[in-house]
């Protein structure tokens, strides 16, 4: 099996349960919140700690769930981030109950804040670097501005991937614990 092959199916989840469709679908439906709750300004700070007299806000499960399919993303009031894992999922039926089957990706608003991030100063550095090559540049910026600046989207991605991957482990494990599955 190809490498690619084996990192996308990673990103895929297939349980089985002895729930019939229906109430799984009701299962799942009762952990979820219809939309994204609201926090005090307050709540969010550099430390990711809540100053005295804010309450911590436990992580919620925010999504759509339907009779045809499913779309679920972690809510954690402590992250804010652009990418969020979304898990895109279907319940079928099949004898002795139903087999959830669905993939982990990234939101759309993550792939295009990712091509950004990078896009933007690396090819602001080709261009400033193929400038100063052919000598049509008349001044001399500070280099490592630019590489810099990549470096910090590189840092800022990485962190955000590894949060996704917490969020994408947080879903398995709270789809498993609601849905029982058999063995």
């Amino acid at each position: 099996m190809s490498p690619l092959r084996r990192i996308r199916d990673a990103r895929r989840i297939t349980l089985h349960t002895r729930l019939d469709r229906h109430a799984a679908i009701r299962t799942i439906a009762r952990g979820v919140t219809g939309r994204r709750p609201t926090y005090p300004a307050e709540a969010f700070t550099l430390g990711g700690e809540l100053p005295p007299g804010i309450p911590p806000t436990p992580v919620t499960i925010v999504g759509t769930v339907r009779t045809d399919r499913l779309e679920l993303t972690v809510n954690r009031p402590d992250r804010r981030s652009v990418w969020r894992c979304v898990l895109t999922a279907r319940i079928t039926s099949e004898p002795g109950g139903a087999e959830l089957t669905g993939r982990f990706h990234w939101h759309p608003a993550s792939i295009l804040a990712t091509v950004a991030m990078l896009a933007i100063p690396g090819f602001a550095t080709l261009v400033v670097a193929s400038r100063i090559a052919h000598g049509t540049l008349t001044y001399r910026p500070p280099m490592l501005i630019l590489p810099g600046m990549l470096l910090a989207a590189l840092g800022m991605i990485a962190v955000g991937v590894r949060w996704m991957r917490d969020d994408e482990q947080y879903l398995r494990t709270w789809l498993a614990t609601r849905l029982r599955p058999r063995r």
